[in-house]
């Protein structure tokens, strides 16, 4: 087992390794450029030395060594020269050693200076090519040693030191090669090693990538997951204030509408009183005409409940035609309200009529929402104020082509204008973009002028801003003008009661005040009255003397039986009768769904005026019953 493993090593130092020499080019390049360098002015002195000392021979062979030595000072400009400049070296060396051993060089060294030839040949050539060169050397010294002794030619060496000198230089060339050998075997490891590094690089590269992607799709996740939940949070915040608004808007509509109810039949009263009171007092003009003011207060206080009610439901919105002008001096006055006194506020409204078609309360709103932004946007000037302006503008090509959806040819336009802090250029595309405000954080929630933005589109117009940083802003408001005599055959006039003639009328009213003087107001104007206090009396009513009445006037909410299941009951009994429901609540709440009126039946909003009842009264007496 031993001697095939020394055998292996021993084949080892003759056939080398296939992975080729130790060095690498670079460095194969660089060592012989410096052998180079040291040899050649070596080579230089040492051919002094010896042509002073009659060796002529010796001299010539060193300076042609040199001139050999030559090209291996370019071989780092030419690296694909290597092999060349390699075996030009080896052979410059055993040239120079053979003339060296051959005459034995200054007290006979040459024999010495030959030992140095294994150790350059496979420095330089590696194992398989440098015993090719070491065995051509070693047949030149045998040669000469062959002719010395045959007396051919004389060497200038003892016959011993020539018998020990073949040994000698295998010797040395064994070691030189074992030497390599350790070289390469170095190498080859060093590769290996370097390989299996490199591929563990590799590989921690390509785990830390993998790792680091899977950590960065956790971390992915996990950010997700926190927004998620952070949504969830708002989420169910925005639900909680959602439900808390919902459970207010809820309660206020209760309110509102258990207020209207009541607040309705006391206009009513109040109306019928008054036609009452005039008609005893005919012959005083003063007295009419404060009558006539207390009407128009009671119709300002209709309002009023129209539009709580219209604020509690939210999602009932009722355009009307009405005059601007009167309009916007009433809705200019409330939003005043709000304006500190140090802030200088104007307006210039013109003279003359205006008609729009709109939602109040609405627009009332969206006058507010400007005038408390402009109010906010001049709190740190020195001296801060706010103009409202209306004018009417006539539609022009600019016009056109900056709104084409819009179609009329004159507008309303409403303008309030500050001279605060004004809006950057590149926040004013944002400005009615829900949520966006340019308040501090707490101060506005971004949602006022994108309301107003929502409801002057709704109204077949437009919004638009012009802002100066540091010098304020104006909002123009554009609302189409309307021809309000295109209503004029839909109106009816309502200046003079209409009377009746004797008709039969029942009256169902569970409020007694109410339904009293409401008796007394029908006496007044021609009609027969009966008076029921719930749905459950006027049934009976309509059984005992059902033939003589001709129409009923029906409260809708009232005790014992509402109106809208009485006159089911009623219809039953005669399907021809005429019905007027009267109501001080919400239609969408009262009037709709499976409480939806017949084709026959007429709605009266409390309050009324006693000429609005006249003539519900008249028509409806007059109208033909359809089956």
């Amino acid at each position: 087992m031993l001697n095939k493993i020394h055998l292996d090593k021993l084949k080892k130092i003759f056939t080398g390794y296939t992975a080729g020499k130790a060095q690498d080019s670079d460095f194969q390049c660089k060592v012989i450029v410096l052998m180079s360098v040291i040899a050649a002015p070596t080579a230089a002195l040492f051919s002094i030395i010896n042509f002073l000392n009659d060796r002529a021979l010796l001299a010539i062979i060193e300076l042609v060594a040199i001139v050999l030595l030559i090209p291996c000072f370019k071989l780092l400009n030419n690296k694909e020269s290597l092999p060349f400049i390699k075996n030009l070296l080896m052979a410059n060396a055993i040239m120079v050693f053979t003339a060296l051993f051959i005459d034995g060089g200054i007290v006979d060294t040459g024999m010495s200076w030959a030992l140095i030839v294994p150790f350059i040949a496979f420095l330089l050539m590696g194992l398989p090519v440098a015993w090719y060169w070491v065995v051509g050397f070693f047949t030149i010294i045998l040669t000469s040693i062959a002719a010395h002794h045959t007396g051919l030619y004389t060497l200038p060496y003892s016959d011993p030191a020539l018998v020990y000198y073949p040994a000698t230089f295998v010797f040395f060339a064994l070691i030189a090669a074992v030497f390599e050998m350790q070289l390469e075997r170095l190498h080859i490891q060093h590769g290996k090693n370097i390989l299996e590094l490199e591929e563990l690089q590799t590989n921690l590269k390509h785990n830390i990538k993998h790792r680091t992607a899977a950590l960065q799709k956790i971390n992915d996740k996990l950010q997700s997951e926190i927004k998620q939940h952070e949504d969830t949070a708002n989420a169910l915040k925005d639900s909680e204030e959602n439900f808390y608004h919902a459970q207010k808007m809820e309660a206020v509509g209760t309110l509102v509408g258990g207020i209207a109810h009541d607040f309705n039949n006391m206009l009513s009263g109040i109306n019928a009183n008054l036609f009452m009171l005039k008609r005893q007092i005919s012959d005083n003009p003063d007295a009419h005409e404060r009558i006539n003011n207390v009407n128009l207060l009671v119709g300002s206080a209709a309002d009023m409940i129209k539009q709580l009610l219209t604020f509690a439901r939210k999602d009932q919105v009722e355009y009307k035609s009405f005059d601007l002008l009167p309009f916007i001096n009433q809705a200019y006055k409330l939003a005043s309200v709000s304006i500190s006194p140090k802030i200088k506020l104007t307006y210039d409204f013109p003279k003359g009529q205006l008609w729009i078609r709109a939602n109040g309360t609405q627009f009332q709103q969206v006058l507010m929402n400007l005038m408390n932004n402009a109010r906010d946007a001049v709190k740190k000037s020195d001296s801060p104020t706010i103009k409202v302006e209306l004018c009417q503008f006539d539609s022009n090509e600019t016009f056109r082509k900056t709104h084409p959806e819009l179609t009329a040819d004159s507008y309303a336009r409403v303008t309030v204008s500050d001279n605060g802090c004004g809006i950057e250029k590149s926040e004013t595309s944002k400005i009615f973009e829900p949520f966006f405000t340019t308040k501090e954080p707490g101060k506005g929630t971004g949602l006022g002028l994108a309301m107003c933005y929502g409801v002057i589109q709704g109204h077949a117009g437009t919004i638009e801003v012009e802002s100066t940083p540091g010098e304020g802003s104006s909002f123009h408001v554009y609302l189409p003008i309307y021809d309000e005599s295109d209503d004029a055959a839909h109106h009816v006039s309502l200046h003079d009661a209409v009377r009746g003639n004797g008709e039969h009328i029942l009256l169902v009213d569970d409020d007694p005040i109410l339904a009293k003087i409401q008796r007394e107001t029908l006496t007044a104007l021609g009609y027969k009255v009966m008076q029921a206090s719930n749905g459950k009396e006027a049934i009976d009513m309509v059984e005992q003397q059902g033939e003589q009445i001709e129409l009923i006037l029906l409260d809708v909410i009232m005790p014992v039986m509402g109106g809208v299941e009485a006159a089911r009951h009623i219809r039953k009994i005669r399907k021809d009768i005429r019905i007027i429901y009267v109501t001080g609540y919400d239609q969408e709440e009262t009037l709709s769904g499976a409480n939806m009126p017949g084709p026959n039946d007429f709605i009266l909003d409390k309050p009324f005026t006693v000429d609005e009842l006249s003539h519900a009264v008249r028509k409806q007496l007059l109208s033909t019953i359809v089956n």
